[in-house]
């Protein structure tokens, strides 16, 4: 069995960079703690631990197609709380 080098929070914010690219669908799943699991067809769920600058850029993908992401910290932490999923929502 071959070991898969350390996928860091980083790794998955260029990883999903690259899927926006090509404006492919992103399926998303929230998750707690605040995480989410984002995966296209025929390619596995990437976790991704989301800051509320991270998250930004995501629906910014989302509702316009645009990928940029202003050169973000996608390890910088804040706050978002376990109950980040309704309040993202809401937004």
């Amino acid at each position: 069995m071959r070991l898969l080098p350390a996928f860091t929070n980083s790794d998955a914010h260029i990883f999903i960079k690259e899927l926006m690219q090509p404006n492919k669908y992103l399926d998303i799943t929230m998750k707690d703690n605040p995480y989410i699991e984002v995966c296209v067809k025929d390619i596995v769920n990437s976790p991704y631990v989301i800051n509320s600058m991270s998250w930004e850029w995501i629906m910014n993908y989302l509702k316009i197609g645009k990928y940029d992401d202003f050169g973000i910290n996608p390890n910088n932490r804040d706050i978002l709380g376990t109950n980040y999923q309704f309040r993202v929502l809401k937004n």
